[in-house]
C-alpha cells in the first residue's frame, strides 16, 4: 500500500514543541477514515497553548489524551490523498475533495467522519479564513445551549479571543444588543472593527453577585475561561438571567463556592455549560435539533456570505518549523488580535 511521509508537531514535555518525521501507511486506515494531506493546520490560542505551558493537569498524567509526549492539533484544511472502505451510514467522500476537518498539526492527518466533523470546501474558498471554522464552531456551541437568545434581547461576551468575537457577532445575528468585554484593547478595537459594542469589565456596570439587579443582561455568555471572567458575568447578569460557559475553565480560582451557589440560588439565575462536544455530531428525527455538522455547515455559509467576518483580527501563517518559537510567543506575550496557522505547503 501507498506510504505518505511529511513532519508532525510533538509536544514532548512542557514548553517543548518538535518536529518528528511521520508515517502513514494508506492500508491502515479504517472504515470511513480519510487520509488528509494538510493544507494549512490551526493553533488553538487556548487549549493548545495550555497543553504547551502544562497549565493544563493532564499534562502529567499517564493515560490522558494530553499527557506528554502529546501531539496536538486543533483544525485543518487539505486534499484528501487516500480513504478506507467508505462507511454505509457516513457521507461519501473522495481522493481530491478539499475538506475543514480535525486533525493533528501534520503534513498527513486521518480525519474520521463518523467521530469528528468534516466539510467539503470549495477550491476557491478564502481557506485561511474558513479555518477559522473550528472556533466559531466552538462559539456556536454557546448559542445552541443558550436558553436566552431572543429577538431584542440584551447579551454581554466576556473575553474576545476569537470563540467569543465569533459568539458576539453571531448573537448580533440573532437579533440581540451585544456588549462585549475584554481587558486588551487591541481586541477590543479588532471586534470594534467589525461593528460590535465592546467596553471594559466597568462598562458592564457590576455589582456584588449576590446583589439583585433588573438592569443587567439578558444572557451572558463567559468566553474567556478565567475565574474573574466567571464573576464578572454574575455580576452582570439580571436577575433571572442565564450564564453560559464556553470558556474552558483554567487556573484556580478565588470565587468562595458558597457565594457562587448563593447568587444562583437565590436570584434565581441559570448557569448552563458549553462544551463543544456536548451537541451530537449529526441530528436526525426524534433527537437534537441541532449538531456540530450542522454548525460548520451554517457558518461556511455565513462566512461566505460575509455574515460573519474578521474584523480587525488578522491571520498570519507559519511554517511548522517555527512551532516552538510561535508557541512560546502565544504563551508568554500579551493577547493579540492575531490567529496562527502552520503552512504545511511552504
Amino acid at each position: 500500500m501507498t506510504t505518505f511521509a511529511g513532519d508532525e508537531l510533538v509536544f514532548q514535555r512542557e514548553r517543548c514543541c518538535e518536529v518528528v518525521p511521520l508515517s502513514l501507511d494508506a492500508g491502515t486506515l479504517g472504515t470511513g477514515q480519510l487520509l488528509v494531506g494538510t493544507r494549512y493546520s490551526l493553533i488553538s490560542q487556548g487549549t493548545e497553548v495550555a497543553n504547551f505551558t502544562g497549565l493544563d493537569p493532564g499534562t502529567r498524567q499517564p493515560g490522558t489524551w494530553n499527557c506528554y509526549p502529546h501531539r496536538p492539533g486543533y483544525a485543518a484544511i487539505g486534499t484528501i490523498v487516500a480513504s478506507g472502505t467508505a462507511a454505509a451510514d457516513a457521507p461519501e467522500f473522495a481522493v481530491g475533495d478539499l475538506v475543514l476537518a480535525i486533525t493533528r498539526h501534520a503534513r498527513y492527518g486521518v480525519a474520521d467522519p463518523a467521530v469528528r466533523p468534516v466539510a467539503r470546501l470549495r477550491p476557491d474558498d478564502d481557506l485561511t479564513t474558513l479555518i477559522l471554522c473550528r472556533l466559531a464552531a466552538i462559539a456556536m456551541t454557546g448559542i445552541r445551549r443558550a436558553g436566552s437568545v431572543d429577538l431584542g434581547g440584551r447579551a454581554m461576551v466576556v473575553g474576545l479571543g476569537l470563540v467569543g468575537f465569533f459568539a458576539a457577532q453571531l448573537l448580533r445575528l440573532a437579533g440581540m444588543d451585544v456588549l462585549g468585554i475584554d481587558p486588551a484593547a487591541v481586541r477590543r478595537d479588532a471586534a470594534a472593527a467589525a461593528g460590535l459594542d465592546v467596553g471594559t469589565a466597568a462598562a458592564a456596570s457590576p455589582k456584588p453577585i449576590g446583589v439583585r439587579r433588573a438592569d443587567g443582561a439578558d444572557l451572558v455568555i463567559e468566553a474567556s475561561g478565567s475565574p474573574g471572567g466567571l464573576r464578572l458575568s454574575l455580576e452582570a447578569v439580571r436577575d433571572g438571567g442565564e450564564v453560559v460557559l464556553l470558556g474552558t475553565p483554567r487556573g484556580a480560582s478565588p470565587l468562595n463556592a458558597t457565594d457562587l451557589m448563593s447568587a444562583v440560588h437565590y436570584r434565581g439565575l441559570r448557569l448552563t455549560g458549553a462544551l463543544e462536544w456536548l451537541l451530537p455530531l449529526r441530528s436526525a428525527p426524534w433527537s437534537a435539533r441541532w449538531s456540530l455538522c450542522d454548525s460548520y455547515h451554517t457558518l461556511i455559509r455565513l462566512f461566505r456570505a460575509g455574515d460573519l467576518g474578521l474584523g480587525g483580527w488578522q491571520v498570519q501563517t507559519v511554517r511548522p518549523g517555527a512551532a516552538q518559537v510561535v508557541y512560546t510567543e502565544l504563551a508568554d506575550e500579551p493577547p493579540r488580535a492575531r490567529a496562527v496557522a502552520f503552512d504545511w505547503a511552504s
